[in-house]
């Protein structure tokens, strides 16, 4: 799957449950909309060359599915997204953008 990154701006977003995941050429940026993130407004970027290993566990049983992204520094603590069903095309995409650019460093 082709995609055209215009500068500045994400290739691919997730509007999940409580997070957004933004998806750039070289970085997944993570935005936390919850009590305790948004009193430190922070977003949490993760480059490409920190990426483990992405995976995805579709809507089966649950309203909700999981994007889940592995580190190499932290492989004890993954990054878990869920998003509503619906976004699941998109978590899809993200899922095989990432393992594209992984297969590329």
């Amino acid at each position: 799957m082709a995609t055209h990154a215009i500068p500045g701006q994400p290739v691919r977003t997730l509007s999940g449950l409580n997070t957004d995941v933004a998806l750039y050429p070289d970085r997944v940026v993570i935005r936390r909309h919850d009590l305790f993130s948004n009193l430190l407004r922070r977003d949490q970027t993760i480059y490409m060359g920190e990426i483990a290993a992405v995976h995805l566990y579709e809507c089966r049983f649950e309203e909700r599915g999981q994007l889940r992204f592995d580190l190499v520094e932290r492989s004890h603590d993954p990054i878990i997204v869920n998003y509503p069903c619906h976004e699941h095309p998109v978590a899809l995409a993200i899922k095989e953008a990432v393992e594209a650019a992984l297969r590329h460093i």
